[in-house]
């Protein structure tokens, strides 16, 4: 399927195995905020309701399921509880305990749900206080978004970009949003516009100064000085090689924005 999908069963391994290991080594060293993350990983999931509701369902399921006619679908509670488990280990593992991981929980809570359907047990009192605690949850949730914006720091170097690149440039993000060279529709020569893999990958910052010193240098470099200083880069040799070859031009956010001046 993922070869289907243009990843090579090669490149997929090293992303989910190899590398991983690689970071769990990076992130045990030096975690910076991970912590604090954790902790609002952890408390964001109970807030959302979602444990709560999984364990209603869990408990009210724990009956034998109903006939479907000729045929009976296998009971789901099984591979709910393994998909379940697994979403919570990648999560908890992952090291980085971003909210989005959250996300991941989904497929897991549908099949419990699926499975709770199975069987002849009526919603009872716990499962609709269950049902109530998530849906205020949900509700709060978009509501404090709706008063309090999330702040995207990378829409303002995303906006210099789409006013300012030419096509066919291309642009490099040290480090930590990626999303502004796809959103500008540029080209990376640098693998590694995230943090992490800069860490695992490119700890040195030696590809990152090759990259600079070629002929293939990009037009634009955005440096995030806080993501560097946060996992003590050394920067100093890059930062040379745009003293040299490039023009600051502005700052957007949190990046200051570099332009390639030398041919």
């Amino acid at each position: 399927m993922a070869q289907a999908r243009g990843t090579v069963p090669a490149d997929l391994w090293e992303a989910v195995v190899t590398f991983r290991i690689d970071a769990a080594r990076e992130l045990a060293g030096d975690s910076g905020d991970a912590p604090q993350r954790l902790a609002g990983l952890v408390g964001a999931l109970v807030g959302s309701g979602l444990p709560l509701l999984v364990a209603a369902f869990v408990w009210k399921g724990r009956g034998e399921q109903s006939a479907q006619g000729p045929w009976t679908a296998p009971d789901l509670r099984p591979a709910a509880y393994a998909v379940l488990t697994a979403e919570l280990l990648v999560a908890l593992l992952g090291g980085s305990y971003w909210l989005h991981y959250l996300m991941g929980l989904v497929p897991g809570a549908v099949l419990i749900a699926a499975a709770f359907a199975q069987r002849p047990v009526p919603v009872t009192r716990s499962i609709g206080i269950a049902f109530v605690i998530a849906g205020l949850s949900t509700v709060a949730a978009i509501g404090w978004v709706l008063v309090h914006p999330i702040d995207r720091a990378e829409e303002s170097a995303i906006t210099y970009l789409d006013a300012h690149a030419d096509p066919g440039d291309s642009a490099v993000v040290v480090f930590g949003a990626a999303n502004v060279v796809h959103d500008a529709q540029l080209d990376a020569p640098y693998p590694y516009l995230w943090s992490l893999p800069a860490r695992v990958r490119d700890a040195d910052l030696s590809t990152l100064v090759g990259l600079l010193r070629s002929d293939d240098r990009p037009t634009w470099v955005l440096v995030a000085r806080s993501s560097v200083e946060a996992w003590d880069l050394d920067f100093s040799t890059a930062q040379s090689e745009l003293d040299q070859d490039y023009e600051q031009v502005t700052k957007a956010g949190k990046f200051t924005i570099y332009q390639r001046t030398a041919s």
